[in-house]
């Protein structure tokens, strides 16, 4: 799998993610990425709320080593706040780990107060995390040791930012923070080598994370 550490399969809220089957997902998963192994934490799938917990028995038949992981949170406590998804929610569920600050929740007008909540909530509660941030200048919460860049231009499109300053970035940001880094943005089975960059250690992955099978290629190829 070469120098992969991460590859995180953020599933959203399409449509398409409320008619997989799990199973089927990780079937296909796996004949793509055999006879490579892949170790525990290195692949982790975020389905949304409602089916978290069908995955997470689909993650367990499979014996295959991925991780549950939520793409929001809570800033509240467990407690009287109807409609809330708390971080003890979560773990109980399964989940190990949560996306937070994805640039389609900032679109959405959280802000940064909000995210140091939930980031709080969530180590609080003996979760990890993955930190998404649209651009290098952006603050990044203390505790945070996983940031993904994601360019706001590139998220959802067919075209990802140039290597190059991906890397430039990548670099930027862990001499700044030390965190592990990650780059989302337009990454395909087709062009995911070209991301063999020092100081990029994985990818989150969007539509490419929809079926098994293209998201299996994308590990494959992963450098």
């Amino acid at each position: 799998m070469g120098r992969l550490e991460l590859a995180v399969a953020n599933l959203k809220a399409e449509q398409k993610a409320s008619i997989i089957k799990p199973s089927q997902w990780l079937a296909d998963f796996a004949t793509e990425i055999q006879p490579r192994k892949i170790s525990l934490g290195q692949i982790i799938v975020c389905p949304p709320f409602p089916f978290l917990k069908d995955w997470q028995d689909a993650i367990k038949s499979s014996g295959l080593p991925i991780v549950l992981g939520a793409q929001d949170v809570s800033i509240r406590p467990p407690g009287k706040f109807t409609g809330e998804v708390t971080a003890e929610m979560l773990r109980g569920l399964g989940v190990q780990s949560v996306i937070i600050a994805h640039s389609e929740r900032r679109a959405l007008g959280e802000t940064l107060a909000i995210f140091r909540k939930k980031v709080e909530r969530v180590l609080m509660t003996g979760l990890d995390l993955i930190y998404c941030i649209p651009n290098p200048r952006a603050i990044i919460p203390q505790g945070v040791t996983t940031i993904a860049y994601e360019p706001i231009d590139k998220i959802g499109g067919s075209t990802p930012d140039d290597p190059e300053t991906v890397e430039k970035i990548a670099a930027s940001l862990q001499k700044r923070t030390g965190a592990r880094i990650l780059y989302g943005g337009g990454v395909k089975p087709d062009n995911i080598g070209r991301f063999k960059l020092p100081h990029v250690r994985g990818f989150i992955v969007g539509g490419s994370s929809l079926e098994g099978k293209e998201f299996g290629q994308l590990v494959r190829n992963a450098p």
